[in-house]
Parts: C-alpha cells; sequence; structure tokens
C-alpha cells in the first residue's frame, strides 16, 4: 500500500502531527510519503516552485490585506500531483491556505481520508466557531462563509467515493457527527501519535535545565503554541490564572513559542522562542514540573501530549480535546471552563502531588494511547476499508 499525505505546512501542529504519523506508517512498513507547501522542501518538488512562490503571494493578499482566509477558491497543480501519483490512499490534512481549492477536492481520483485538524472542513471559512452554527447548515453561516459552506456541500455531492474522516479527539468527531455536511460519514477518533523513544523521561534533568537557562533547584512551569496571543490560546487566562497564584519565588515560568522578554503576572519568566525539532521539544518538556495548556479550544493539543509522553503532568481546561489527553488528578488537572482560579489551585495541586506518580500515570497513558505502532494500525484499518468500498463502488 502506497500512502500520500496532503498538508500545508511541516512547521505548525498540523504539520508536526503529519509527519509523524508518516514516520508511523513507514516503520510498520507502509510506503509513506508528505507533500507540503511550506517550506518549500524536497517533498514539494513536484509542485512548480514558481507557483509556490504565488502560492505565498495568493495568501498574503487573502489573508493579511483581504481577510479572506478559508475560501479555498485557487485552483493549483497539485491536483494534478496527486492524480499521476502512484499513490493507492490520499490522507488529506490542514489544506489551507489555498493549498487546494474546494472544488478541486471533487476531483481526486483517488480514494480519500481526510483529517480534521480543526473544524473548517465543517465551517463556511471559520477554523473555529464557539456556537453551534455548524449544526444548522447553510442558515448557520452568512455572507462570504454561507458562499463557502455552500461550495463544500456541492464538492461533497460530486465524489464518487465518501472519504474516510478521522479526527485527533471525541469532541472533533461529535462535532463531525452533528454538522450539517458530514452527517451520516463514517468518522474514525484516531490521537495524534508520537515518537515515544524520544518523547520520553529524561534522568538528566538538571543539566537540561542549565542548558536552557532555568534553575536548577525551582519549581518550572511550562507553557508555549505557535500563537500564544490568539484568543483561542487563552494566554489572558494563563495570565489572569498566575495572577490568582500569587508570584512564588520558588516557581519560574518557561514560555515557548516565540521570542520574548519581561515577567508574566509578576513570575520570573524565561523565553525560550521557539523550539526546532522534536528532539527538542522533548528536552524542553522534560525540564517541567508541570505543564499547562489554558486553550479555549484545540482539536487535539500536542502541547498537552508531549508533556505527558515525558511523565511531565498537564494542567488544562476540562473542553474539547483536552479532555482525551489530560485525566482529572491521574495524569494531570482537568480545569473548570474557564475558571481562572480553579486553573491557578489545580497548578498548586500538581505542584504539590507526589512528582513520581503523576509522572508514571502520564507515561503510562502515553504508551496506552500515543505509540507509533498502535496508531499505525487503527489507520491502516481505515485505509483497508476505505480500499474495499472503494472497489465495491466500481463495480
Amino acid at each position: 500500500m502506497k500512502v500520500l499525505h496532503i498538508n500545508y505546512s511541516r512547521t505548525d501542529g498540523a504539520g508536526n502531527a503529519v509527519r509523524r504519523l508518516n514516520d508511523a506508517l513507514n516503520n510498520a512498513g507502509v510506503e509513506s510519503e508528505m507533500i507540503f507547501f511550506k517550506p518549500y522542501a524536497r517533498e514539494t518538488a513536484r509542485i512548480w516552485w514558481i507557483e509556490r512562490k504565488l502560492n505565498g503571494l495568493v495568501n498574503i493578499l487573502f489573508n493579511r490585506i483581504f481577510k479572506l482566509s478559508g475560501i479555498n477558491v485557487m485552483p493549483t497543480s497539485l491536483l494534478r500531483a496527486i492524480n499521476v501519483s502512484d499513490a493507492d490512499v490520499v490522507h488529506l490534512h490542514w489544506i489551507n491556505p489555498e493549498m487546494l481549492s474546494i472544488e478541486q477536492i471533487a476531483c481526486i481520483r483517488k480514494p480519500l481520508v481526510w483529517t480534521f485538524h480543526d473544524m473548517w472542513p465543517v465551517c463556511g471559512r471559520e477554523d473555529y466557531v464557539e456556537d453551534d452554527t455548524y449544526t444548522r447548515g447553510e442558515e448557520g453561516f452568512s455572507g462570504l462563509s454561507r458562499w463557502v459552506w455552500k461550495r463544500k456541500k456541492r464538492m461533497l455531492s460530486r465524489l464518487a467515493v465518501k472519504p474516510s474522516i478521522i479526527t485527533p479527539s471525541a469532541w472533533m468527531s461529535e462535532c463531525v457527527r452533528n454538522s450539517v455536511l458530514f452527517r451520516g460519514y463514517e468518522v474514525t477518533t484516531l490521537a495524534n501519535g508520537l515518537d515515544l523513544d524520544i518523547f520520553r523521561p529524561i534522568e538528566e534533568r538538571r543539566a537540561l535545565r542549565e542548558k536552557y537557562g532555568l534553575p536548577p533547584d525551582k519549581k518550572i512551569i511550562l507553557f508555549g503554541a505557535f500563537n500564544i496571543d490568539h484568543p483561542r490560546k487563552g494566554g489572558d487566562l494563563l495570565a489572569k490564572a498566575l495572577g490568582e497564584l500569587g508570584p512564588r519565588e520558588d516557581v519560574f515560568l518557561a514560555v515557548f513559542g516565540r521570542p520574548g522578554s519581561g515577567a508574566i503576572s509578576g513570575f520570573n519568566t524565561v523565553w525560550l522562542g521557539r523550539i526546532e525539532g522534536d528532539h527538542a521539544m522533548a528536552e524542553v518538556c522534560n525540564c517541567a514540573d508541570v505543564a499547562l495548556v489554558p486553550s479555549r479550544q484545540e482539536t487535539f493539543g500536542q502541547t498537552a501530549s508531549e508533556p505527558q509522553a515525558c511523565g511531565v503532568p498537564v494542567v488544562a481546561f476540562d473542553t474539547t480535546g483536552l479532555q482525551d489527553i489530560v485525566v482529572h488528578k491521574t495524569t494531570g488537572y482537568l480545569v473548570r471552563p474557564f475558571d481562572e482560579l480553579d486553573f491557578a489551585q489545580g497548578i498548586d495541586w500538581v505542584l504539590s502531588a507526589p512528582g513520581e506518580r503523576l509522572r508514571d500515570a502520564a507515561r503510562k497513558r502515553a504508551e496506552e494511547r500515543l505509540a507509533y505502532e498502535g496508531i499505525a494500525r487503527q489507520v491502516l484499518a481505515v485505509y483497508e476499508d476505505l480500499l474495499c468500498r472503494a472497489r465495491v463502488g466500481h463495480e
């Protein structure tokens, strides 16, 4: 079996998930490869160089200047690259911005799997919505979003074989089942896997803290996101929660994702900047005593799964995809949405709890749910079922 994964970026959260799934499949003996538009690496060699540059220009115009993100209206030669490939299964992931037009999805002549890394497939042009508009169909959207929604409905009606849908969390699977666009579709919930030989507890924590400029004798709380100022990531909630916790001389805050300076809510803060690569990310996780994920919405939450695989407990709100990762008072603390005082109490509870018990439970849960072998086995079952349906449809 040959599998071709399609994702816009190699370096974002979805890109990390795709790269890890690709590794899991190759480890299982499946011939699996990836195409990205960004960065413009070897995997995109089949796409014309000038087109990739034009794609970047189009996205600057659409997203930054005209605020037209999520419309996926521009056709690209990626469709031809997909159709002339020797892949048995095409696995779509995050195809925004303008990697494929919505209309081109209906023209893919390969059995299709689609992992929903956000809510865009069930909405109009939105990546996420906070209400149930997506359950009301066309009437839930207006203006440009309604036009995008109607194009998605038309595209789905033209597919010869229904795509198999994968989501990383039970919450996202429920969103799909409740949506008008994908009601009645087969949905598989499959966590984003991790290489547990990389993301593992490391005993030399003192040396790691020295490497990243963190004090070896303090409690380290870790927070990070690629876009930590986005309201969905809950940076404002975290600041309030830390204010409730109060500045403590025995606690340092480590922030990754972007450069910065200064204290947050009075806490001594070390800004680690962007962390490149899984090995470095695992090292940073191992520096922490607790990881904080104050997101209002997460389809999954790799900033929660990565620390847990390293034996680091997580404090997060009891909402969306994070409910699948954190087990309350077993691998961390699930906070009442969106109670900053309870978040502060959760941090204090973890810092005061017996460390080894939480670390062992967090690692065990990762081994049970995130190991490459189990992830590969589950996704192969989805592929095989899809290929069976495709053969029946062509008979």
